[in-house]
């Protein structure tokens, strides 16, 4: 009695973390080929490819690696990609997402195996009795498991039982992702697709860097026109060679937030004369760069969203007054000296998540 009323609850949590896709979300199509994971992905169990060159079809795949490199953003692009090029339809696709507080530190052992079979039993069913016809089964946060070595046995057994001879699933698929890469060891990963996303080398950053600091919009004097501007950003006495040494130890989130800062001082430092033109060409301050570079190379801390700013006091408090004041006394960052624009600098933090 008591299993089975376990059983119950198992299945009862499973229904609850089931979700439907949306086709507003993006797909490995959409996303820049700065991805290095983009094309293995956009290729993955292709039927045609792998019947002529007799690859493996994988019933899923790990993302592992430190914030900030993707992980997330390849699994939903891929997530969304996997139900549209099968042409299924939107109301006859679904996902499951599990985190980790589904497995938390002293679980039962029986309740940890129960909720994995039952993410798995609950697909299945929604798959014979026709309210889908293919569901993605994505782990996350995998490192935080309470019992993560029970959990990625259960899954193991779990993928053995519904992947067909060649080992890959009809109907289902799995992801899983994490942080801690010692994870390969388990006994499951091995017939997964590991995509290790970990910081970018030179070359990547190089390469990254080029395409963040030379891009095109739309000319905003004549809207509707098809005109673009050019734009093409350098720094003084830095090349993109430097840039990349420079970089080193960033993630792609940090290089991200490299770019979007250098394109802020585009607007501090450019005449406005410039942006008249249809082709644009910014040389940036040295000083403000490696400035730009000594901020975001200090640990950054975790846990949310990028934080912008310190925080914001209530209107008429006298934090609020101190505040106001202090930012009327502030000076313009185009005119600051570089001890300066550090101090400014430091007020802001970007967050690698």
């Amino acid at each position: 009695m008591e299993q089975a009323e376990q059983a119950r609850l198992c299945q009862e949590w499973a229904e609850n973390v089931f979700y439907d896709p949306s086709c507003d979300d993006i797909t490995l199509s959409e996303l820049p080929d700065t991805y290095f994971w983009k094309p293995v992905l956009e290729g993955l169990n292709d039927q045609f490819l792998y019947q002529y060159f007799q690859l493996k079809n994988y019933p899923g795949v790990l993302f592992s690696g430190p914030p900030g490199n993707g992980k997330h953003t390849l699994a939903k692009a891929l997530l969304n990609s996997l139900w549209r090029k099968r042409d299924i339809p939107e109301d006859k696709a679904c996902y499951a997402y599990v985190q980790a507080q589904a497995f938390p530190e002293g679980q039962a052992s029986k309740e940890t195996v129960g909720r994995v079979n039952a993410v798995f039993a609950h697909a299945e069913a929604l798959i014979k009795d026709g309210s889908a016809e293919y569901c993605v089964l994505l782990f996350d946060q995998m490192e935080q498991y309470g019992n993560v070595q029970l959990v990625l046995n259960a899954i193991g057994e779990a993928v053995g039982e519904y992947s067909d001879s060649m080992g890959c699933a009809k109907e289902c698929f799995l992801i899983c992702i994490t942080e801690d890469s010692s994870l390969y060891n388990s006994s499951l990963f091995p017939e997964l697709l590991c995509c290790s996303c970990e910081n970018p080398g030179l070359r990547q950053r190089k390469k990254f860097l080029q395409a963040g600091l030379s891009y095109s919009v739309p000319d905003w004097r004549s809207p509707g026109s098809g005109l673009n501007k050019d734009i093409k950003l350098s720094v003084s006495g830095l090349s993109v060679d430097d840039l990349a040494e420079q970089t080193d130890g960033l993630s792609y989130r940090c290089l991200s937030d490299f770019l979007f800062l250098l394109k802020m001082e585009l607007v501090h430092q450019g005449e406005r004369s410039e942006y008249q033109k249809l082709d644009v060409s910014i040389a940036l301050d040295q000083d403000t760069v490696l400035d730009i570079l000594e901020v975001l190379h200090r640990p950054q801390p975790t846990g949310g969203a990028v934080l912008l700013a310190q925080g914001v006091a209530a209107l008429g408090t006298p934090a609020s007054t101190t505040s106001d004041a202090q930012a009327k006394a502030q000076k313009d960052p185009k005119d600051m000296t570089s001890s300066e624009r550090l101090s400014y600098l430091e007020q802001y933090q970007f967050n690698a998540d």
